[in-house]
């Protein structure tokens, strides 16, 4: 992966970091945000009007949830020029969109010939985020060729804006675990859980592992087939409840099954 390519997929990212905020319920005007990214391999695009002659552009678009904003969708956009001997010129910019608005970023990150891949983040907003303003760092970790991760860190200041970070409350029931045969065992986890921000979801899945047994709208209840070690006594799943802001409640789950 070029290093120009591995800014452009950074910026995607910082959609997701408006939402990363380490404290719990609303929060009034401003939001601290830090995330790690995913995001799927960019496109090469025609450069804007006016660019440099040995510009090259990229763009790339994704979509996800971040805690605050909920989902959301983002489009980013890198140019590129080597206008420093042995360096790179680029910009990185963008869009990300949430029930709450756009917001706009930007970040430089000139003739720095020793590849290091730092850039300066400067956010803007418009519809409900119209009073946005921000900046923040993107940080590309890891290797151009293969896999790498971004690491952005910012905080914006939004005036008249309240974001939801108070996570549901999940309060759980009767947990039962029927024996299927060859080590199998059929779970039934039952629970109640509220929020007033909206649609709920539900994730069930074992301890460790990130792939859920079961996910999709919060019932109240959550069903799964588990398999066990061969003498076990014991099963541990993990309920995670996720409100429509990307809010998280988690409980663990230990089931008695001999």
């Amino acid at each position: 992966m070029h290093s120009h390519t591995s800014f452009l997929i950074a910026s995607l990212l910082i959609a997701s970091l408006i939402a990363a905020a380490a404290v719990s319920g609303a929060r009034a005007g401003s939001l601290t945000i830090h995330l790690t990214p995913r995001a799927s391999p960019a496109q090469p695009v025609a450069c804007p009007a006016g660019s440099p002659a040995d510009a090259t552009c990229d763009r790339l678009s994704g979509s996800g949830s971040a805690r605050g904003l909920g989902a959301y969708s983002a489009t980013a956009t890198l140019l590129n020029s080597r206008r420093v001997s042995g360096g790179f010129d680029s910009t990185i910019s963008g869009t990300i969109t949430s029930a709450l608005g756009t917001l706009a970023f930007r970040g430089d990150n000139s003739g720095d010939a020793r590849g290091n891949d730092v850039y300066a983040i400067r956010l803007s907003g418009s519809d409900r985020l119209a009073s946005t303003t921000g900046q923040g760092t993107l940080n590309f970790v890891g290797t151009y060729v293969g896999s790498g991760t971004f690491i952005v860190d910012a905080a914006i200041d939004a005036p008249g804006v309240t974001f939801d970070l108070t996570p549901p409350t999940l309060t759980l029931g009767k947990t039962t675990a029927r024996a299927l045969g060859g080590g199998r065992y059929a779970v039934t986890v039952r629970y109640t859980a509220t929020d007033p921000g909206g649609p709920l979801t539900a994730s069930l899945l074992r301890p460790g592992t990130a792939k859920p047994l079961e996910a999709g709208q919060a019932t109240g209840t959550a069903r799964a087939v588990v398999r066990v070690k061969a003498g076990a006594a014991r099963l541990a799943l993990r309920l995670t409840i996720t409100d429509n802001y990307a809010n998280p409640t988690t409980r663990t789950i230990v089931v008695r099954i001999r």
